[in-house]
C-alpha cells in the first residue's frame, strides 16, 4: 500500500471511509482525492472544457448564480463598505456574475478565470476578466477584497492561493472563500456517494480545517456562514433527501462530460409546488443541513 503525505501540512494520511480513492490527513484532518486519481490534464480541462461555458446559456443556472452573488455581497458588506470604490478581485470568476454584481453595488471589480470561452463571454458583457494568475496580478489600486467561490477544492495547491491572497490584499483586506462543507449532513450521510465528491474536486474542507489553514497563513476569521443559495435549483426529490434521506450508492469518480450540457427547459410555475419547495428549504436551513459554507477572513 502506497504511503502519502498531506500536501497541506506534511502529515501522514490514511484511507477515508476505507476507500483507496480518498485520503484523510491524520494531522490536519483535510480530506483529499487520492493522488493516483488526479487527472493529468487539469490545466487543459479547465481552459477548454465547454461544460462550464454552457452554464451561461441556462437561465435557471444564471438566476442561481445571481442569487448566490447577491448573498455573498450581502455578507461581505457587513465587513467592508464599497463607498470608496474598493477593488474586488474574483478568482474563478466564471463569466463574471459576481464581478458584475459587485460593480452594481459600488465596488471596482475584476475577474480571473482560466476557461477561455468563459473569458470571452465575460468580455462580451463588458467586464474585465482575464486569465492572469493571482500571484502575477498587477493593479493600480490596492486590493480590498479577494473572493474565490468554489475554487479552492479544484486546486492542486489550495494553500498557495490563500498565501497569494494574503500577499495581494491590503492590510485589513477581506478574503471570502466558498466551499462544499465536508462536515455537512449529506456529506457525512452519503460518504463517497455525496453529490459534491468528484474527480475535479481534489480537496475537501470542513469549517475547522479551512479555518486553521487561514489562521496559519496570517488571517483572522470573521465569519463562517452556511450557504443554501443552491437549494432553490434542486428538485423536490433531491431536497427531500436533506430531510428523510435514504440509502444512496453511486460512483462519483467518473470524468465529467466535456462536450457541454443540454439546456433544460424552464419549468412551468406551479404555486402549490413552489410553496412546498420553499417549506422544505426553510426546514433544511433550520436544521442547518446546507452543503456549502462561506468563510470570511481578514488580513491582519
Amino acid at each position: 500500500m502506497a504511503s502519502y503525505q498531506c500536501d497541506l501540512c506534511g502529515g501522514e494520511t490514511s484511507f477515508y471511509r476505507q476507500s483507496e480513492k480518498m485520503r484523510q490527513c491524520l494531522l490536519c484532518g483535510v480530506v483529499s482525492l487520492s493522488p493516483d486519481l488526479i487527472p493529468t490534464n487539469l490545466n487543459s480541462y479547465y481552459e477548454n472544457n465547454i461544460f462550464y461555458t454552457e452554464n451561461a446559456k441556462d437561465p435557471v443556472l444564471v438566476a442561481g448564480m445571481i442569487r448566490s452573488a447577491r448573498f455573498y455581497l450581502s455578507l461581505l458588506k457587513k465587513y467592508i463598505r464599497p463607498s470608496g470604490g474598493q477593488l474586488l478581485v474574483d478568482v474563478g470568476a466564471n463569466f463574471g456574475i459576481l464581478v458584475e454584481e459587485s460593480i452594481r453595488q459600488g465596488f471596482q471589480a475584476i475577474g480571473l478565470e482560466k476557461n477561455k470561452s468563459l473569458i470571452l463571454v465575460g468580455l462580451e458583457r463588458g467586464l474585465n476578466i482575464s486569465d492572469t494568475n493571482l500571484s502575477e496580478l498587477v493593479t493600480s489600486n490596492q486590493v480590498a477584497v479577494i473572493t474565490a467561490m468554489h475554487v479552492l477544492e479544484h486546486l492542486t495547491q489550495p494553500r498557495s492561493l490563500i498565501n497569494d491572497a494574503f500577499q495581494k490584499l491590503a492590510v485589513g483586506g477581506i478574503l471570502m472563500l466558498g466551499i462544499p462543507n465536508m462536515d455537512s449532513y449529506l456529506a457525512q450521510k452519503d460518504g463517497l456517494s455525496w453529490r459534491y465528491v468528484a474527480l475535479e474536486h481534489l480537496y475537501y474542507f470542513s469549517p475547522k480545517t479551512l479555518s486553521q489553514i487561514l489562521i496559519e497563513e496570517g488571517f483572522e476569521i470573521l465569519a463562517i456562514k452556511r450557504d443554501g443559495t443552491n437549494l432553490a435549483d434542486l428538485s423536490l426529490k433531491k431536497l427531500l433527501r436533506y430531510l428523510i434521506g435514504g440509502p444512496l450508492s453511486r460512483d462519483r469518480f467518473q470524468p465529467k462530460n466535456t462536450s457541454g450540457r443540454q439546456v433544460a427547459p424552464t419549468p412551468k410555475k406551479n404555486l402549490f409546488r413552489l410553496i412546498i419547495k420553499n417549506m422544505i428549504i426553510f426546514l433544511i436551513k433550520i436544521l442547518r443541513r446546507e452543503d456549502f459554507i462561506v468563510i470570511v477572513a481578514r488580513k491582519k
